[in-house]
């Protein structure tokens, strides 16, 4: 009876790292667009600077600010660029294991 509970168990965490999997993956995808989105408003807040739009300052500022923010996702992206193959892993190894389940 224990055997049946543990494999059930092992099934459910199985699911829900297949559903974390999809979450990971969307959460990378979005982390690599705002790298590029702000990186896009980086070179263009150089250019206004360039254009003398904004002053040294203001631009700086802006620079400091964009800097922690890509940074941010950066890192974000760095740990799910080591978190999904784990992911992948335990889900192929179950796979091999007990077989592909079905939802």
């Amino acid at each position: 009876m224990s055997d049946v509970i543990a494999i059930n168990d092992l099934q459910a965490f199985y699911f829900k790292m297949k559903e974390q999997l999809q979450v990971k993956n969307k959460e990378l995808e979005d982390a690599h667009d705002m790298l590029i989105r702000m990186q896009s408003h980086a070179d263009e807040f150089s250019r206004f600077f360039s254009e003398g739009y904004i002053t040294e300052i203001k631009h700086a500022q802006i620079k400091k600010d964009i800097k922690e923010v890509l940074d941010y996702y950066q890192k974000r992206v760095n740990r799910l660029n080591d978190l999904i193959p784990d992911i992948e892993d335990y889900i192929s190894e179950y796979e091999i294991e007990y077989g592909s389940s079905k939802e």
